[in-house]
């Protein structure tokens, strides 16, 4: 046995248990939904041989099957979704079922600006069509709107809106368009119901710019801190005290020689020599050998006159 679920879940789910199961605004129906879009008979479920198909009685509004219009009858099996006016209802099996999971929020919503709508939020998800008509997605019952004026879907991680041949036009930003790509903070507008498009931060079609280096400013930036930091060296080397400088080593003196005058002679001239400051060893040890030879011949000198 299956189960017949709300998917907004505005009543509670019912079982199909009647082997005729209808549907509609009449209170003789086996489920009654009392809804603008919905007819008095407007739909039938069969169930025969453990096989389940639904059956249009003729609504207004038709009935929908995982998005495809049915005409006349098909067949039905668990997880189909019926579309019946606005309302959406899903086959569920039991025995197969788990809890729903819960309904994460829409990544994309229309925000109406237009104080008589007190800031209404609608949800855009899959695909949507907004217009007058109570059957729309987005119903909003305005003159200005066309009955099926547009189309939104959500195709992957972009929101497209296209215009469904509307009297007044669907406009983006300002400009008339008849199919476009929108983008969170665009302004969209139906004639004159504007909404703000709300969205997720990141955008797929974005390309990044990024900043030209401006490299004049930049060397110049350098030259600025280097003029800087050497300023600064500057005052820093002023403020310190001045350092004691230690004389270098006096290398030794060199011989160096001295031009003396010897005592004029007996021609009353002045005689130069050259005289060594700081007469070497081996001119010292040439004079004692001198002296040493002037001593010898004067003792052989006076020995040989001893002996005359």
């Amino acid at each position: 046995m299956h189960k017949l679920q709300f998917r907004d879940r505005r009543q509670e789910p019912v079982w199909l248990v009647d082997e005729n199961f209808t549907i509609g605004k009449n209170k003789t129906n086996s489920l009654v939904i009392d809804a603008p879009s919905i007819s008095d008979k407007h739909a039938e479920i069969v169930q025969q041989n453990r096989k389940m198909l639904i059956r249009d009685l003729g609504a207004e509004k038709g009935i929908f099957i995982n998005g495809v219009r049915v005409i006349g009858e098909h067949p039905l099996s668990p997880g189909n979704i019926i579309k019946l006016g606005d309302v959406e209802l899903e086959i569920v099996d039991p025995k197969h079922a788990s809890a729903p999971p819960a309904e994460e929020e829409a990544e994309w919503k229309l925000l109406a600006t237009a104080s008589w709508m007190n800031g209404q939020t609608f949800e855009v998800r899959g695909s949507m069509v907004l217009g007058r008509d109570s059957a729309c997605d987005i119903a909003i019952p305005v003159e200005h709107l066309s009955r099926r004026h547009a189309e939104l879907s959500v195709q992957g991680a972009r929101l497209v809106v296209k215009d469904l041949d509307s009297s007044n036009g669907t406009f983006v930003n300002g400009e008339r368009v008849e199919e476009a790509t929108l983008k969170p903070g665009d302004k969209l507008k139906f004639d004159v119901i504007t909404f703000t498009v709300q969205g997720p931060d990141h955008d797929p079609n974005k390309t990044i710019i990024r900043q030209a280096v401006d490299f004049k400013k930049e060397v110049q930036e350098e030259l600025r801190k280097r003029a800087e930091l050497e300023a600064k060296k500057s005052a820093e080397a002023a403020k310190a005290p001045p350092v004691a400088k230690t004389p270098a080593p006096k290398a030794p003196p060199k011989e160096s020689a001295r031009k003396q005058s010897r005592p004029m002679a007996a021609t009353g001239k002045k005689e130069d020599s050259w005289i060594t400051e700081a007469p070497s060893a081996a001119a010292k040890s040439s004079k004692a050998i001198i002296i040493a030879i002037v001593i010898i011949a004067a003792v052989a000198g006076a020995a040989a006159f001893l002996l005359i």
